[in-house]
């Protein structure tokens, strides 16, 4: 099964730049020095790489395409002293294109290094195309033109359409913008909660019913982080017993954050699925699905900053005239500041 399809599978929402590792893999020779609006093609063996160089200014910009035919490349970009600067690689198995842009921070030589995804896989070609070396204004203008596409996909995914399968939803976007695949969030995307990170004191009741009395549960500690290696992934310690667990995700594709829940006990299986746009006018607002016991039921969070250490989160359930009836609250207050680190 292709990365591309098992992503789709998955209903996968990070497109964020390859976490590889570094494959043993052998160099086919120099470096190529690339010439803009040049097409050069290669057959790339197992465990090869074949290395380009582009001569740039500080402030400066290179945008590259590689056209993937039968292999699944992985495009690094180096600076003039050796570093690494970034690794371009979206789940698109053996076809379509990798989309490289590489900014230009000092004077001199920059070198773009294609390996393969998979350094046992057999061979295949790719094309690599120096689309143009572009001056600071052209890169910002090229920048401002990336985020209209991006918002154009946004606002199209943020919209239901029952009529289409998410194939035909995916050839739309990327008919919106054939860089979509290499979308990842930025740290100004998920800054909106990055407050949300610390320990916090939480009091949490249920309200009353036709049936039942309020319940308020005892305070419990919890704890909030992002994930180090996933940044835009918003981790859970529930029991403050230092073990995290995903709880919130930014996808950057329809620039919603999204919570998923899934358990299992003595009660039956339970699961929720609720999204939202992001924070606005310090709330954020998810809405969705939740189930117990087979008892499927439409669910909404809206949780209000107080302040930066006060949080309220409201859980309201539809009722059959369409109203929200709330079910839940839990105010939380923040007892630590500062990150908390990923283990």
């Amino acid at each position: 099964m292709s990365r591309l399809r098992l992503f789709f599978l998955l209903l996968s929402g990070q497109l964020a730049l390859s976490l590889v590792g570094n494959a043993q893999t052998k160099s086919a020779g120099s470096s190529t020095v690339l010439k803009p609006g040049k097409s050069i093609s290669q057959t790339l063996q197992s465990g090869q790489a074949f290395d380009y160089q582009v001569a740039l200014k500080a402030g400066q910009a290179l945008k590259a395409t590689v056209e993937q035919k039968g292999v699944d490349v992985l495009v690094t970009a180096y600076g003039p002293d050796g570093a690494k600067l970034a690794t371009f690689d979206s789940p698109t198995s053996t076809a379509y294109k990798e989309f490289v842009t590489v900014l230009a921070p000092t004077t001199g030589r920059y070198r773009l290094s294609v390996t393969n995804f998979d350094p046992k896989a057999p061979a295949g070609t790719f094309v690599m195309t120096l689309d143009g070396i572009l001056t600071p204004a052209q890169y910002a203008q090229s920048q401002a033109d990336d985020r209209k596409r991006a918002d154009a996909v946004a606002a199209y995914l943020q919209a239901p359409h029952p009529d289409k399968t998410a194939y035909e939803q995916r050839e739309e976007m990327l008919r919106l913008d054939p860089t979509a695949y290499m979308l990842a969030a930025t740290a100004a995307e998920t800054a909106t909660a990055r407050w949300l990170e610390g320990t916090w004191t939480a009091n949490q009741k249920l309200f009353a019913t036709p049936t039942e009395p309020e319940i308020v549960f005892p305070p419990r500690t919890t704890g909030l982080r992002f994930d180090a290696q996933n940044p835009t992934m918003l981790q859970i310690d529930p029991r403050g017993d230092g073990k995290f667990e995903p709880f919130l995700a930014f996808e950057p594709h329809s620039r919603q954050w999204v919570h998923a829940a899934l358990n299992t006990d003595e009660v039956g299986t339970s699961w929720s699925l609720l999204k939202g746009p992001d924070w606005q006018n310090d709330q954020l607002v998810l809405q969705g699905e939740t189930a117990l016991m087979g008892i499927t039921a439409q669910r909404r969070q809206t949780w209000t900053k107080t302040d930066d250490h006060n949080l309220r989160v409201l859980s309201e359930e539809r009722k059959g005239d369409g109203a929200w009836a709330p079910v839940s609250e839990t105010l939380y207050t923040k007892t630590m500041l500062g990150n908390l680190t990923t283990k």
